[in-house]
């Protein structure tokens, strides 16, 4: 019988335990690594579809896999998303595919929501600029910075998923008042948590916490009629997805002086142009894309997107569906 193909899209830079991914696929199936961009044009995709025609799975880590590919890959039985969001899969065009599409929801749980809370730390106490400031300018003194207490602020997460749950949980544990809103609860308490709505989270947050995915109803949220409303001198930390923030409307905010300051790791589009404005505004730090990478996270993730590779494989559905085929 011949041997199923998986390809794994990734990269130096975005890499896969492909060892991992082996072990739990077997020696029935080849394993293939591809780095598929995230931006390619009609030109470039016959090269793609010939480096993923023979695939029966892909998992996704690098590039996106677009209508326009998935159409052109009649064999492909499984997209995986190489973590929680599956917006770099066409998922309707997947479905229309008779594909499916999988992720891995608590992968990387612990890893991100642990950046979240350093990011949230090195704003309020002002550490990157305290380290730029004493290595460029050799001064002690000068280098110091006078921060703010975090158990004394209130910090809104915004989604109260998987990841949101346990920055809420870190952010209670210092301290800090959490507020949360969610689809799912829009008032009362949940886990000691005081869930409001929307609104009411934008208004009252000192520290405004990203952790929604990114979809069409998400795409652009936090515009600038709601960055308006949230209390002047906030500070945004995004570690979810680039595209929920307005970037033109945030970087007016910053410059207005109507909020206090962002740290993001993540952008619309990735990479970003380095000439962004965002990216030379001193109270805006930005991480590329790393919250979720630990070698932790990086060996769990290959285990469970591949365990429900290898369901699908073996004519299973897989634990993880975004949803049932059509």
């Amino acid at each position: 019988m011949d041997r199923k193909v998986v390809v794994a899209t990734c990269s130096a830079e975005m890499p896969i335990r492909l060892d991992v991914v082996g072990e739990v696929l077997g020696d029935d199936v080849e394993l293939r690594a591809f780095d598929l961009p995230f931006h390619f044009g009609e030109a470039e995709l016959p090269s793609l579809v010939a480096a993923l025609r023979d695939a029966s799975a892909v998992l996704v880590r690098t590039g996106n896999l677009t209508a326009a590919l998935l159409e052109q890959l009649p064999r492909l039985r499984c997209a995986s998303a190489h973590g929680t969001g599956t917006d770099q899969i066409d998922v309707a065009a997947a479905g229309r595919n008779h594909t499916w599409v999988t992720n891995v929801p608590n992968g990387n749980i612990q890893d991100v929501a642990e950046f979240t809370l350093g990011l949230i730390l090195n704003l309020l106490r002002h550490i990157p600029e305290a380290t730029t400031t004493l290595r460029r300018e050799r001064t002690w003194d000068g280098a110091r910075r006078v921060g703010t207490r975090l158990a004394a602020l209130t910090v809104g997460v915004l989604g109260y998923g998987y990841t949101g749950k346990r920055v809420a949980a870190m952010c209670r544990a210092v301290g800090a008042t959490v507020l949360a809103s969610s689809r799912s609860h829009t008032s009362g308490e949940v886990d000691g948590i005081q869930m409001v709505p929307f609104e009411q989270v934008l208004a009252r947050a000192d520290v405004l916490s990203i952790h929604i995915p990114l979809n069409a109803a998400t795409r652009g949220l936090l515009n600038a009629e709601a960055l308006a409303a949230m209390k002047p001198g906030a500070l945004i930390v995004n570690t979810a997805r680039g595209g929920i923030i307005d970037q033109h409307a945030l970087e007016d905010a910053l410059r207005r002086g109507h909020l206090g300051g962002a740290a993001l790791d993540v952008l619309d589009p990735e990479p970003p142009a380095f000439t962004e404005a965002l990216l030379q505004m001193p109270n805006v730090w930005v991480t590329p894309h790393m919250a979720g990478s630990t070698s932790q996270c990086l060996h769990d993730i290959a285990r469970t997107a591949a365990e429900d590779i290898r369901r699908v494989l073996d004519g299973q559905r897989p634990k993880y569906a975004i949803r049932e085929l059509l």
